[in-house]
């Protein structure tokens, strides 16, 4: 008896979130003749109570994705000079006018053309509104000429999610068209190469193709953009990665405006983070911060006075632990944004190392600028690098983040 009463629990518990489940992915009405809406069950019956849940599952999901499946464009990266594919992923359509996001690896092949395809089959010219490497997101545009109105998806709340939520990918998984797969969410705050990188862990199956396709939540809102997986042989593995829709949502209002996310910059060129064989070289009074590597000539770091080898301990007051934390800190400072760093400049023969403070203000990167705002400066390493390296610590690593990188971003 115990058990019967617990599953019945169950069923009635099962289908009451499911039906809310319904109401709110599809954000429709109950009759949807194209999934076949679901009968009440007629009495109690158990087996009836979980037979209605099942259904009642089946007609969410095929709600959801015949209301949002039509703004799911495939993406197709062409060489102009043959024509051939060189690229392929997925992206989606945020705006009635034609705007699409996608990621930026998609569409990033130089000398070549974009081709969006539609759910109907139709092919349009794709245009770059602009693109940000830094995050991975690109926004192109589909609709110069026409009046069209397109069928569009909106974000959702990526902060809102939880371990165990509810999740579906779409895309373009080696050239299958509109393919949806689900899962749940796995994880989140994961990090790759990217400074940026705080990607939500799904376990929704996505492969190469599916790069720039949305992830949504049980009410069909975008709450992430798929973009990587980790596996040993470049095919899921349950890993896979989608920055989030709050991080991408003002990414692409920047691309929007400006056609480029302006962030600051100050001419560190290459940076480490402080670890126990470099501070037992140079014998420092301090255990982490970011080592300075590199300068560019004529850049607000050299001008202010910075030096290669000086560890950079805090900006704008924040402490700083790391070189993944430094880069975050200035890219995110607005150029134009007068600022202070506190560093600390290791001592040479016959002199002690010190604290230094600097007044600076960090930049745009002018080899970041489209060409109708700067010419981009060709970037040399400080002279002082070379030398700077001849210290280096034997088997120090040269690479800022200490985390194993993900496999591929292009799929």
């Amino acid at each position: 008896m115990t058990t019967l009463i617990g599953r019945y629990a169950l069923s009635l518990g099962t289908c009451a979130f499911l039906t809310a489940l319904s109401v709110g992915s599809a954000r429709a009405h109950h009759e949807n003749a194209g999934c076949g809406s679901p009968s009440s069950p007629s009495s109690e019956n158990i087996l009836e109570q979980e037979q209605y849940a099942s259904e009642l599952r089946q007609y969410a999901v095929c709600t959801l994705i015949q209301q949002t499946e039509s703004a799911v464009v495939s993406i197709s990266v062409r060489n102009v000079t043959n024509g051939r594919q060189v690229q392929f992923g997925t992206g989606f359509i945020i705006d009635s006018s034609g705007l699409i996001v996608t990621n930026n690896h998609v569409v990033g092949s130089p000398n070549s053309r974009i081709v969006v395809r539609l759910l109907d089959g139709r092919e349009m010219e794709g245009t770059i509104i602009g693109t940000d490497p830094i995050v991975d997101l690109a926004l192109i545009y589909i609709g110069e000429g026409s009046s069209e109105v397109f069928p569009t998806v909106s974000f959702g709340d990526s902060d809102a999610m939880r371990r165990g939520h509810s999740v579906f990918a779409f895309g373009h998984p080696f050239g299958l068209e509109h393919t949806v797969t689900s899962g749940i969410v796995s994880g989140f705050h994961r990090i790759g190469s990217g400074v940026f990188d705080n990607h939500i862990q799904i376990d929704a199956a996505i492969n190469p193709g599916n790069s720039g396709g949305p992830l949504l939540n049980i009410y069909g809102e975008v709450i992430g953009v798929n973009v990587a997986i980790y596996s040993p042989i470049n095919a899921n593995i349950g890993l896979n990665f989608a920055i989030p829709s709050n991080l991408a949502a003002s990414v692409l209002e920047e691309l929007r405006l400006y056609g480029r996310v302006r962030r600051g910059w100050i001419g560190v060129t290459r940076s480490l983070s402080v670890n126990e064989r470099f501070v037992e070289t140079f014998n420092l009074p301090v255990t982490s911060g970011a080592r300075i590597m590199a300068i560019l000539p004529g850049s607000p770091a050299e001008i202010v006075g910075l030096q290669v080898n000086d560890v950079i301990l805090s900006w704008n007051g924040m402490p700083i632990s790391d070189d993944r934390e430094f880069q975050g800190l200035v890219l995110s400072t607005f150029p134009g944004t007068a600022s202070s760093i506190g560093v600390f400049r290791p001592g040479t023969e016959g002199t002690e190392g010190r604290f230094l403070a600097f007044s600076i203000t960090p930049i745009e990167n002018p080899a970041l600028l489209p060409p109708s705002v700067a010419e981009a400066p060709e970037e040399e390493s400080s002279p002082d690098a070379e030398s700077s390296l001849e210290r280096q610590p034997e088997g120090e690593e040269e690479t800022s983040t200490p985390v194993p990188a993900l496999r591929s971003r292009r799929f």
